[in-house]
């Protein structure tokens, strides 16, 4: 006697323990190359557990998981905007170095004025002071052809320890500089723990030197969001 199945109700079956939930629809997969939002981050970056469900992931809350939005934590500027160095990384930018990257906190810099409305979202400045009124706070506000000396982070005219120390300072010790570009050693388009790691190795490492302006005064010859309004070493 014939014990197969037909394929009629095999089909039935199937249909029947489908409608019984007895088998679900996968959840996306993240799949490296695939950039389904067109961010600048792949689909597999954005499975923040790695546990294959895309669909979980929604930093905003605003019902659009990260992979589909092209704005993930909501803070107004677009992901693929948020790459604070502009090597073309979107996850290794953290100003606040809170273990976030820009894209996903809803304030980059951690000075508790959110990105939306903060007039210099990538470095701190919680008392948004905006001496011209252009909206841009002075501390991203570059006066026109202001002069500086490149790793000169305490403005005293010299390269030396106090340099990297000063940099520490303004990064852990809540200080305050009036040429930020200045301590930007790597001249990356950021000031982070790296500018002073550069800086110690340029002076007792045998390191590579500042980029110019060094070591004589002169104007920023690359362009990003750091300002200076003052440096009082530099004619």
């Amino acid at each position: 006697m014939c014990t197969c199945v037909s394929m009629t109700a095999l089909t039935r079956f199937l249909l029947a323990a489908l409608v019984a939930g007895l088998f679900f629809l996968t959840p996306p997969a993240a799949a490296l190359g695939t950039d389904s939002d067109g961010d600048g981050v792949d689909d597999a970056q954005e499975d923040l557990d790695s546990d294959g469900n895309l669909n979980e992931h929604d930093t905003d809350l605003d019902g659009i998981p990260n992979y589909l939005d092209p704005d993930d934590d909501g803070d107004g500027i677009l992901t693929a905007n948020e790459d604070n160095n502009a090597n073309g990384i979107l996850t290794d930018d953290d100003p606040d170095m809170d273990g976030i990257p820009s894209y996903l906190d809803p304030d980059s810099d951690g000075d508790g004025d959110p990105d939306i409305a903060d007039n210099c979202p990538y470095i701190a400045n919680s008392d948004q002071a905006d001496a011209d009124g252009d909206g841009i706070g002075n501390v991203c506000d570059a006066t026109p052809g202001a002069t500086f000396r490149r790793a000169d982070a305490n403005d005293d005219g010299a390269f030396d320890i106090g340099d990297p120390v000063a940099t520490l300072s303004f990064l852990f010790s809540a200080g305050s500089v009036d040429c930020l570009v200045a301590l930007d050693s790597n001249d990356d388009g950021g000031v982070d723990i790296g500018d002073a790691v550069y800086s110690l190795a340029a002076l007792f490492s045998a390191g590579p030197a500042p980029d110019a302006p060094f070591p004589g005064c002169g104007s920023d010859p690359t362009s990003d969001a750091l300002g200076c309004t003052a440096f009082a070493s530099c004619p």
